[in-house]
């Protein structure tokens, strides 16, 4: 494997990590928000976990020189839905 791959590969992944990690950490910050604040915030912070998803899927297949458009930006909905699940329907 051509070490302009493997640094590919790198820097992809840490990218991607990185953003999911920050669309993880807006789902705890909307899941431990006070509940007198209103929903209007949690929902705020889950859309945005959701767009921050989304940007780690796009960044980590653009580092990788794949085309943007696959059914891998399904992923983005991961941390939205399960934020909604713990705080909405549990």
């Amino acid at each position: 494997m051509p070490i302009e791959r493997v640094q590919r590969w790198i820097g992809a992944s840490l990218v991607f990590t990185t953003l999911e990690h920050l669309a993880a950490g807006m789902v705890y910050f909307s899941w431990t928000m006070d509940p007198a604040r209103g929903n209007s915030n949690r929902i705020g912070l889950l859309v945005m976990s959701g767009v921050w998803g989304l940007a780690a899927v796009v960044a980590g297949r653009l580092i990788l020189q794949k085309s943007w458009l696959s059914p891998w930006l399904l992923l983005a909905l991961i941390w939205p839905l399960s934020g909604a699940y713990l705080i909405y329907w549990r």
